[in-house]
This record gives structure tokens, sequence and C-alpha cells, in this order.
């Protein structure tokens, strides 16, 4: 027969939930969230999230992660940010800011 093999056929996904029921997320969660994908042995972990706040607990835990050899990547903004008030063209979102962070926009 023909089947059907991705680039990473070994792969296992790890699904972890940051977001509460009013659809916002705090630093707190995102960390716990992180700290979960790392005790899971995750190689990398990707954020399809961002905000404008800047934590230095979530900084940290991003380095501490980063140090390890485990890859960030997070997205960088979200179209509406040019609706911002005020208007933040160009700005990068946290965790994409974050040091240790690969951003993808």
């Amino acid at each position: 027969g023909v089947g059907v093999v991705g680039v990473a056929p070994k792969a296992d996904i790890i699904v972890v939930r940051v977001f509460g029921d009013n659809g916002g997320f705090y630093a707190g969660s995102l960390i716990q969230a992180m700290q979960r994908c790392e005790q899971q042995g995750a190689h990398i972990i990707s954020m399809s999230l961002g905000g404008e706040s800047y934590s230095g607990a979530e900084a940290a835990e991003c380095q501490s992660l980063f140090n390890k050899g485990i890859l960030l990547v997070a997205a960088t903004g979200n179209g509406a940010d040019a609706y911002a008030n005020p208007p933040r063209p160009g700005a990068v979102n946290y965790p994409a800011a974050h040091g240790g962070v690969f951003g993808v926009g």
C-alpha cells in the first residue's frame, strides 16, 4: 500500500492548555505550561500566542529553558496590534520578545 509519512514520524505532540475560560492568559499559566512541556521531555515548545505585558518570571523561564537546549518558538504579533491604544505598529509581543525565544511573524 501507499502511505503518508511526515518529516518527523516518531515525534510526539504535547498539548497544554494556557488560556482560561475568559480567553486570556497570565504569565503564571504560560510558565506552568512551559514547565509541563519540559517535564514531558519536549525539545521544542511552539507558542501561538502573545501579549503586550512584560513578565520577569516569564523571561527567566524562557531563558532557563533556552539554556537547557529547548527551542522556544512564539508568535511575534497579531494583526489586531495596529488597532491597539496606542497603536503599536511593528511591535513584538511577549513571549517572542524575550531572550532565548525564536519569534515568528
